[in-house]
């Protein structure tokens, strides 16, 4: 499996982690496939609450490692330069 594709399944799921976190109250969820399709022809179905659309916003990141929201609204996300130096990574 490529890298990349297998970094971008896993930030998709824990965005969607997050939204359906947002749910509030227990009542019981339908969840339904979404076909999420990637710039380089690949795709994959994410299980989410059918009335939740996802669409990616960022592909092509090495080495995410945190992602956090700023109080504007604004995403973060640190991408790491080797396993061997935090320090040289980027913040986008």
């Amino acid at each position: 499996m490529n890298v990349r594709y297998a970094l971008a399944c896993r930030i998709f799921t824990l965005i969607a982690l997050s939204l359906l976190s947002l749910v509030v109250g227990n009542a019981a969820i339908k969840l339904t496939p979404h076909r999420v399709s990637l710039a380089s022809g690949r795709w994959f179905n994410l299980n989410l609450p059918e009335n939740f659309e996802i669409t990616p916003a960022v592909e092509g990141l090495k080495r995410v490692r945190f992602m956090a929201k700023s109080p504007d609204n604004r995403i973060f996300v640190t991408d790491m330069y080797d396993l061997s130096d935090n320090r040289k990574g980027v913040v986008y």
